[in-house]
């Protein structure tokens, strides 16, 4: 076997090595998530739908505080970025923009006091995940696209887990330190299941 060739399996086994622990833990907090309430029809949740379909609404600036910016046709927060400890691929970077919006509109919809259902949260979770395997897609090799996947599985997980530990609620700032710590015990949860499926 050629050695590029070679190097290109090694390189595609371990991602996809990678991606089977990944989805062990993407999938623990959505199984023990309790079925989450429908969203009600209010103008916050109205706010939200327009903005997870990237549609300009009067209210949203109101809502946020600031006017969205529209980027690769998505309804983004100026300052949204995907805050990850890893590099995450570059064309994460609009749909992590976008996820942010979603979770400034959460967050006001907490300050009127009428605070959406965490199958709010679940929505703007699932739509990031969404638009990152779409950025995937559009990569030219099944190499690149595996490893694209990757992250998004990676990034998927992360942003479950953190769902899940915040009940879906409302997203809140918490201390980095609590949050790498429950990030590894999050992913040694997941190489020991990942270890005991291998017996």
């Amino acid at each position: 076997m050629p050695m590029s060739l070679r190097r290109t399996a090694t390189a595609l086994a371990a991602s996809l090595s990678t991606a089977s622990a990944i989805v062990v833990l993407a999938a623990a907090p959505v199984a023990s998530a309790t079925a989450a309430a429908a969203v009600p029809d209010t103008p916050m949740a109205r706010t939200l739908d327009d903005a997870l379909h990237d549609r300009e609404s009067p209210d949203l600036a109101a809502a946020v505080g600031y006017e969205p910016v529209v980027l690769d046709g998505m309804l983004t927060s100026p300052r949204g970025s995907c805050s990850s400890p890893i590099p995450l691929p570059a064309e994460f970077e609009t749909p992590c923009a976008a996820h942010d919006l979603g979770y400034d509109i959460l967050r006001a919809a907490a300050t009127t006091g009428r605070p959406l259902p965490s199958s709010a949260r679940q929505d703007i979770d699932r739509t990031l995940f969404d638009r990152m395997s779409s950025a995937c897609r559009a990569r030219p090799s099944i190499v690149d696209r595996a490893q694209c996947d990757v992250m998004a599985f990676a990034a998927h997980a992360a942003v479950q887990g953190n769902s899940w530990r915040q009940s879906y609620g409302p997203p809140v700032v918490e201390n980095p330190t609590r949050l790498l710590a429950a990030l590894a015990a999050a992913v040694l949860a997941a190489l020991l299941v990942a270890a005991g499926g291998g017996r």
